[in-house]
């Protein structure tokens, strides 16, 4: 009797320690699901949020529709990736705690290895997610810092564009300041100077004859921080005021002065309603000339803010879109690595998870895709044994 009770009582610690067993490994499986649920859920929350609240299209922006539109498809592919890992992965988890609930804990075990291409497809989904979205913020980065497309250098071609803002600025300062320093250089007869009030010629047309010399691009003139002395800080004075005083000379703003002198004149014997008339127009061309000196400077500061070569080597916007271009292929590649090794090792987990069930191939398929198990479906005797103890029929 006493030997029949060990062998009773050893039997039912073995079933014990199956059950057990098989508790733990389908805890491993909910723990793991939990994992993609929790990570997916956070990536869909950031993405659409982000892609939300990070933009809008107001028509001052830097960029368009177009840009706005290849940035949401990208922001896009990016949620539906995490939601579409968050679903599989609740899905699953739900199909196990059904299982679990009904039938026991090897019976769970059962739908969870059953399961072991869609727990992949979830997991896969979380880097496809994390793929898009590193796309999606190249295109972030690219439409808010790498500013307005306003720069004499195309970066697409590489090459310089006179049609940009900045090329066309430049070009306005060279000429501006061509048309009186050019003459110093070809002599205008009389071998003196032009001379203005309000500006410093001398130093106008010695930086004109040292940019010409230096046979410097047209599109550049001024504003990119060349002075004679060479390269300098954008907002050193030097160069400020060489902004400022061709601006004046490209505005005309001595010309209108002094036509508003003579023509506002009360001791130049115009007829009343005839020179009130002149002076006023002459009053507004001044204040026109003197809206214009502010359009261009504040278009200098624009163009050296966003376009200048000289400090960096390159327009601080497109080296920094290299240095980000660069992170984002490391990146990239590394998760396309990861997913690589994780296939290849769902694969295997998926042979092996089918050379250990007796069913038909159709049905294993049926199983992967998320047809329960029948509760007679067991592999051996020992899987039989764990339900029975752990439905209680001993």
């Amino acid at each position: 009797m006493s030997c029949l009770s060990r062998c009773c009582k050893r039997r039912s610690r073995s079933a014990e320690q199956e059950e057990e067993e098989v508790t733990e490994r389908f805890d491993a499986y909910q723990l793991f699901l939990g994992n993609i649920m929790m990570v997916s859920t956070l990536l869909l929350g950031f993405i659409i949020t982000g892609t939300a609240l990070s933009v809008s299209l107001t028509g001052e922006e830097n960029y368009g529709n177009k840009m706005i539109g290849v940035f949401a498809s990208w922001a896009g592919a990016s949620a539906g990736c995490a939601m579409l890992s968050m679903l599989l992965a609740f899905l699953i988890q739900a199909r196990g705690t059904a299982a679990f609930e009904n039938h026991g804990s090897a019976y769970a075990l059962k739908a969870m290895r059953g399961s072991t291409l869609s727990i992949g497809v979830a997991e896969l989904m979380i880097y496809a997610s994390l793929f898009t979205f590193t796309q999606s913020l190249g295109h972030f980065f690219n439409m808010n810092y790498l500013g307005p497309n306003i720069c004499p250098l195309d970066q697409q071609a590489g090459t310089v564009s006179e049609e940009s803002f900045c090329s066309q600025l430049g070009i306005d300062f060279y000429e501006a300041m061509s048309d009186d320093c050019g003459r110093r250089l070809q002599g205008n007869g009389s071998g003196v100077a032009f001379v203005r009030d309000r500006v410093d010629t001398s130093n106008l047309c010695n930086t004109y004859e040292y940019l010409v010399a230096g046979d410097i691009n047209s599109t550049y003139f001024v504003w990119d921080c060349q002075t004679l002395d060479g390269f300098v800080d954008c907002e050193d004075p030097r160069h400020l005021k060489l902004i400022n005083d061709v601006s004046e000379q490209l505005c005309n703003i001595v010309q209108q002065q002094m036509i508003k002198e003579r023509l506002c004149n009360t001791t130049g014997g115009v007829p009343f309603p005839e020179g009130a008339a002149a002076c006023t127009a002459a009053y507004k061309a001044e204040q026109r000339a003197l809206d214009c000196i502010d359009d261009a400077v504040e278009d200098a500061k624009k163009c050296y803010q966003v376009c200048s070569t000289q400090q960096t080597g390159g327009p601080p916007g497109y080296l920094f879109m290299q240095k980000w271009q660069a992170i984002m292929r490391i990146m990239e590649a590394f998760l396309l690595s990861v997913a690589f090794v994780r296939i290849v090792m769902i694969l295997k987990q998926l042979v092996n998870v089918c050379q250990k069930e007796d069913s038909s191939i159709p049905m294993q398929a049926l199983h992967q895709l998320g047809v329960d198990y029948d509760s007679t479906d067991y592999d051996t005797d020992e899987e039989r044994s764990v339900v029975r103890q752990s439905s209680g029929r001993s």
